[in-house]
């Protein structure tokens, strides 16, 4: 924040203290699921579908074919195996 808008009075005399911004606030959970939807996506650009698994995990077809990663470095490396980049 600039000190400009440090220095700037709020409306009804409101404080700007609050107005940082927090990294922290994404919880690693979330990070986790946009990678796993970015890795998805990348996929099925790539012709494989990417299945969830109820034993945790994900599934990747393709054709008859089917490989079994149980951990996002897994999904990561499938796709840096098939010529992609994880």
């Amino acid at each position: 924040m600039t000190d400009q808008k440090r220095q700037t009075p709020l409306a009804g005399g409101a404080s700007n203290s609050n107005q940082e911004t927090d990294g922290s606030i994404i919880d690693a959970d979330a990070l986790a699921r946009k990678r796993v939807a970015s890795l998805k996506a990348t996929l099925a650009l790539r012709g494989f579908a990417v299945h969830d698994t109820a034993a945790g995990g994900w599934l990747v077809a393709r054709w008859d074919r089917s490989h079994y990663c149980p951990r996002i470095a897994d999904l990561e490396a499938f796709l840096k195996r098939i010529g992609g980049e994880a």
